[in-house]
């Protein structure tokens, strides 16, 4: 599992981290241990590259449900 996934995944499950991330996205991403093209994905909110970076699946809604509804 990639850095990304485990952190999309984490971000779904640990509410601390939401609110981390919801406050300092980047910083937050960054701590996690993401690189750059991770970063500019999830803050792009470009959900093709972030599904090519994860290898697919459901991480790509969870950066769009944070973003559109500020969860």
């Amino acid at each position: 599992m990639s850095t990304l996934n485990k952190f999309l995944t984490e971000l779904g499950t640990n509410a601390k981290l939401m609110e981390d991330y919801k406050s300092e996205p980047v910083a937050t991403m960054k701590a996690a241990g993401l690189n750059d093209e991770e970063i500019n994905a999830v803050q792009s909110n470009d959900t093709a590259k972030v599904k090519e970076l994860t290898g697919g699946g459901e991480y790509a809604v969870v950066v769009h449900n944070v973003k559109e509804h500020n969860l």
